[in-house]
């Protein structure tokens, strides 16, 4: 038993690296594109064209035709 628990261990944190790594990739490549702000923040929709996003030392209110949430990002398109 204590060999799958280390089995186990040792992929659960080969995946949670792979995560951090394609995570900060696609970020990056997020970041790249003109017209493109990531706000870090808790998005609540107030309705289908608008979000409140509650950051650590503020809120903001954002209006786009499109809005696309991830777990990590906001991804505005106007």
């Amino acid at each position: 038993m204590l060999i799958k628990a280390f089995i186990f261990q040792q992929a659960m944190e080969r995946k949670n690296a792979l995560i951090s790594a394609l995570r900060a990739a696609n970020y990056k490549k997020l970041d790249d594109i003109e017209g493109v702000k990531i706000i870090t923040a808790t998005a609540s929709f107030i309705n289908k064209n608008t979000v409140l996003l509650k950051g650590e030392n503020k809120e903001i209110e954002v209006t786009a035709q499109r809005i696309f949430l991830s777990i990590q990002e906001v991804l505005l398109l106007h």
